[in-house]
């Protein structure tokens, strides 16, 4: 059976969805395989955001940089517990990337009422901003999640700061920009390779067991009439009679002579 190529060099649209892979028989045999590897990269997402917020609540109360700090990075170290802990149950695809846009997107509001409340932008601030955004890649989503996701982390910190910008110092604010431009077209360039990487994987694991799978019915069955070969008919009659002496269940066998059929099979 012929199946359309995947061609991970294609063009954009091959890294804007992470199920496109134009054969539909492809796409089928990657969507588990996808989920299960979108649902390990949710998990240690949540993992490293609660290591960080969890390191960073702690800095907060050493450094004493307020009680409101250490608040916020503790409340958000447990949400990221609790998505840890949703995406083992969570077995939808979408649900999976909702979880994970949920993490970045509630951390990155609570980054910004910080930053509106203390009216600075100080380096843990800057810091958590950068791994925020950086750790978009972890998740092993299309192009089009991922661009969308670290869009909003970016227009909603622009538009914070923008309209608090008297609040801010002008240098901080250029950091700021920089910073976040930097860190979203690294995480970009970093999900749409992993992307095509992956597709080009999963089409050779898929074209390789295909391949295997008629290897295994070529040397098993007969090429004139598809009936099981003498291989195969071996293999199968000492596993009924395994099967019959651990059971005691009777058996059957048949055997059929046909005259003169080697001249037709020859």
């Amino acid at each position: 059976m012929n199946t359309p190529a995947f061609n991970p060099a294609g063009n954009v649209a091959s890294a804007w969805s992470c199920l496109d892979f134009g054969a539909p028989e492809l796409r089928a045999y990657a969507a588990p395989v996808i989920t299960r590897e979108t649902r390990r990269g949710v998990a240690l997402l949540s993992l490293v955001a609660l290591l960080f917020l969890g390191l960073a609540a702690a800095m907060s109360a050493v450094f004493a940089l307020g009680t409101l700090y250490t608040y916020t990075y503790s409340l958000l170290s447990v949400l990221a517990l609790h998505i840890w802990l949703s995406s083992a149950k969570v077995k939808q695809l979408r649900a999976l990337y909702l979880l994970a846009t949920l993490l970045l997107v509630v951390c990155g509001s609570a980054l910004v009422l910080l930053a509106q409340r203390s009216g600075q932008l100080h380096a843990m601030l800057l810091l958590s901003v950068a791994v925020l955004i950086m750790l978009v890649p972890v998740v092993p989503w299309g192009l089009r999640e991922a661009a969308a996701t670290t869009g909003a982390i970016y227009l909603m910190f622009t538009a914070s700061t923008y309209l608090g910008r008297l609040r801010f110092a002008a240098l901080d604010l250029w950091v700021l920009q920089c910073l976040m431009l930097v860190a979203a077209v690294i995480s970009l360039a970093l999900v749409a390779r992993a992307l095509r990487l992956r597709k080009h994987d999963l089409a050779l694991r898929f074209h390789l067991e295909q391949a295997q799978r008629e290897l295994i019915i070529l040397a098993n069955r007969d090429h004139l009439t598809g009936a099981w070969n003498r291989r195969h008919i071996e293999r199968d009659f000492d596993r009924a009679v395994a099967r019959q002496h651990a059971t005691g269940e009777e058996s059957w066998f048949a055997l059929f002579d046909i005259d003169r059929f080697k001249t037709i099979n020859d």
